[in-house]
């Protein structure tokens, strides 16, 4: 019996019971808090909003393992496509992969027999013994406050895609990644920002003939800046008088500072770290180098190198939480997945050529069995012949001949009227 059943073995546990927590022997948390880029931040905002439509999807299923065969009204699946009063299975979804986009995890704990709770990952924390999992510590008011929460390891479906490089339990975020991208877009929309607040002209150096004094000087400034600074007073015309003076332009000015293209290179990096091809985000750094007939190909790498990857992973994860019958797995149904049509227009097709190789096999002498075996596995080694032939598979050999006459009587011994 581990820590955490020690600590909780004679308690009935319908909701977070709070307990003083008792350390195991170690524990890893998440240190990469990163949602403050989805409020401030709109490639990463779009990036997390296209994951989550495709992702959020997909329907639950049970997925028989010897025939593959998907069972979607199964009503153990109502805990996932009901997880809280008013709640979805698509609402779930967009939950944990926000959480797996902004703090590198998600978590969902079952409070019950028919209630989920999506816990913030960045207040738990995950118990091993070098091992494996053997439950975690949640900390409602945030790590190393008064009362922990211990839970089961089988009471938390932990999804942590992206593993981190130091540590074996937890996850990395991918906006954590490009941190760096998000510091220099902040300094780089801020100094545009700057740039037109000041009248989008470049900022000015006025030399005056003489010295002037302390008082006179921060004047002549306040003057300057009342008259000639802010949006409202851009491209007015400056004039000086009252003696010699020379006004000068210092400073870089937009198009010098090239931000378009630095604004395109992190946008770029940014959609590469989320997965998400730059055309699908609408970006410039992917229109400029195709156009939307490109679009279809794009979703299919994305659907193909993130979303089912992630979808594999996320149903094991929450399959530790849900009630699987014998002999069955928790899996997914992407039929109906709006973004994929096309790629279930091109599996109709092969379906369709697989069907009639299927038939040609049939048609050609060998067994049904080994033919749907040979297509499907794409080994002919498989295929066993009926020892039948042609399309009406008819017996081989002699026996199989029209019977033909081996006497032909001679023309003397024909009719009279019949010879001609």
């Amino acid at each position: 019996m581990n820590l955490i059943q020690r600590l909780t073995r004679n308690e009935e546990r319908a909701g977070l019971v709070q307990v003083t927590p008792t350390w195991a022997p170690t524990s890893e948390r998440l240190t990469g808090d990163m949602r403050k880029a989805y409020l401030v931040n709109s490639t990463v905002h779009a990036a997390i909003n296209a994951r989550q439509r495709v992702f959020s999807e997909v329907r639950f299923a049970i997925r028989n393992r010897r025939t593959n065969k998907l069972n979607t009204t199964h009503p153990n699946l109502d805990l996932l496509e009901m997880p809280w009063p008013g709640g979805t299975g698509t609402e779930l979804l967009r939950r944990m992969e926000l959480d797996v986009s902004l703090s590198g995890a998600a978590a969902v704990y079952r409070s019950g027999r028919s209630r989920l709770q999506v816990l913030d990952p960045m207040k738990l924390e995950v118990l091993s013994n070098g091992r494996e999992r053997t439950g975690y510590l949640y900390w409602p008011n945030g790590i190393g406050t008064r009362e922990g929460v211990p839970l089961l390891s089988e009471e938390v479906a932990y999804w942590a895609p992206m593993p981190h490089p130091a540590k074996q339990w937890v996850g990395t975020s991918w906006v954590e990644v490009v941190a760096t991208e998000l510091r220099v877009a902040y300094k780089a929309l801020r100094h545009q920002e700057m740039f037109y607040d000041n009248g989008a002209t470049l900022n000015m150096v006025v030399k005056v003939e003489g010295k002037l004094s302390p008082d006179s000087a921060s004047r002549m400034r306040e003057q300057l800046d009342q008259r000639y600074a802010g949006v409202d007073n851009a491209y007015r015309t400056l004039v000086l008088d009252g003696g010699k003076t020379d006004v000068q332009m210092v400073g870089a000015d937009n198009l010098a500072m090239d931000y378009a293209g630095v604004q395109k290179g992190i946008e770029a990096r940014i959609a590469s770290a989320a997965g998400v091809p730059p055309i699908i985000l609408s970006l410039e750094a992917g229109l400029d180098a195709s156009t939307y007939s490109n679009y279809g190909m794009a979703m299919r790498a994305f659907a193909d190198h993130l979303v089912r990857p992630n979808w594999n992973s996320a149903v094991a994860a929450l399959g530790q939480i849900v009630d699987v019958p014998q002999g069955s797995e928790l899996w997914f149904d992407d039929s109906h997945v709006s973004a994929l049509r096309q790629d279930k227009t091109e599996e109709a097709s092969i379906q369709l050529t697989m069907a009639s190789t299927i038939r040609q096999l049939v048609d050609g002498g060998f067994t049904p069995e080994s033919a749907i075996e040979a297509v499907t596995t794409q080994d002919m080694t498989k295929l066993k012949h009926t020892q039948l032939f042609s399309v009406q598979l008819q017996p081989s050999g002699p026996d199989s001949k029209p019977d033909t006459p081996t006497d032909t009587p001679a023309d003397d011994e024909m009719p009279a009227e019949m010879v001609g």
